[in-house]
């Protein structure tokens, strides 16, 4: 009995994280009044294809692959959006379903894996189109390890 008290805790404390982590951001999909969303703005925005100096030839090549990635995508985001909706649905159960529960945790965790493999492709068959130089110039505006984070995430750089 105290091993299924512990397990239950360690579920829901992991549930409301995940919970936490998918409210992340603007609005956060749970009717929450933060301000107006942030906006947009031509002044900052920057083109890829000029920074990287692609070809027209480089340049029509990466949007089939963005736009292929967002089409084969499409419902598999659509589907971790509804699941994650109903996890946080869970969360506002007294006592909610440990199966359901683990079965819905499964379900985002198979789903953000599935995205993330789709993306990895994606950013492969990019950086495939790259030159060596266009790689590193790529790569120094990732966040993390070997590139600068240069806030540049959420906007006219990100890949995938």
């Amino acid at each position: 009995m105290k091993k299924l008290a512990v397990l239950l805790t360690v579920t829901m404390a992991m549930v409301l994280g995940l919970a936490q982590v998918a409210a992340a951001g603007w609005g956060g999909g749970d009717c929450k009044m933060s301000g107006p969303p942030p906006q947009l703005s031509a002044d900052k925005w920057q083109s890829q294809a000029v920074y990287l100096g692609l070809t027209d030839e480089q340049s029509a090549r990466i949007k089939t692959i963005r736009q292929d990635h967002f089409n084969n995508t499409r419902d598999l985001r659509a589907k971790l959006q509804n699941s994650l909706f109903d996890l946080k649905q869970l969360s506002w159960e007294k006592n909610p379903d440990p199966g359901k529960l683990n079965e819905k945790i499964n379900e985002v965790n198979s789903l953000r894996g599935e995205l993330f493999k789709q993306s990895q492709k994606c950013r492969e068959q990019i950086k495939s189109v790259l030159t060596p130089e266009q790689q590193a110039k790529l790569d120094q505006q990732r966040p993390g390890p070997g590139g600068k984070g240069s806030g540049a995430r959420g906007g006219a750089f990100d890949l995938p």
